[in-house]
């Protein structure tokens, strides 16, 4: 068995957090559910207007898979890295493509080790140890 598996709940936290907004084109609603993870794992994002275009909206659902870090990091800053692609407007899917790959490059960069840090909300980064996307960032950790 993992170890994240063992850290589960035996019973899932089921208040929900809800959150609405809208603009002159749309409205939307997100809702979360802890479930049987010990904290919140999950993240999104709700940009109505992600540019000058009222119809331009974005938004991201990030489940967490072992921890809230990331999924907070990309939650803040995955639709701004979207945006500045070059291939923005005329081929979404190659911008999203390269979009991913620059989240990847950032989270390796010491300030985002930082911010990751932060996210994570103790002061003790081993207990990632097990999740080896994470393992990169120990080093940079080690003083949280």
């Amino acid at each position: 068995m993992s170890s994240s598996a063992m850290s589960l709940l035996t019973v899932p936290v089921t208040v929900k957090t809800t959150e609405s907004g809208g603009n002159e084109t749309l409205d939307y609603a997100v809702s979360a559910m802890q479930g049987y993870r010990p904290n919140m794992e999950d993240a999104h994002a709700a940009v109505l207007n992600l540019d000058t275009s009222p119809t331009t909206s974005f938004f991201g659902v990030y489940d967490g898979l072992g921890g809230p870090a990331v999924t907070k990091y990309c939650a803040r800053h995955l639709h701004n890295e979207l945006h500045k692609q070059e291939e923005f407007r005329d081929d979404p899917r190659i911008a999203l493509e390269r979009t991913f790959l620059r989240m990847d490059e950032k989270m390796r960069e010491r300030k985002a080790g930082w911010e990751l840090c932060a996210y994570n909300g103790n002061e003790h980064w081993t207990q990632y140890k097990h999740a080896t996307r994470f393992i990169r960032f120990l080093p940079i950790c080690a003083k949280c």
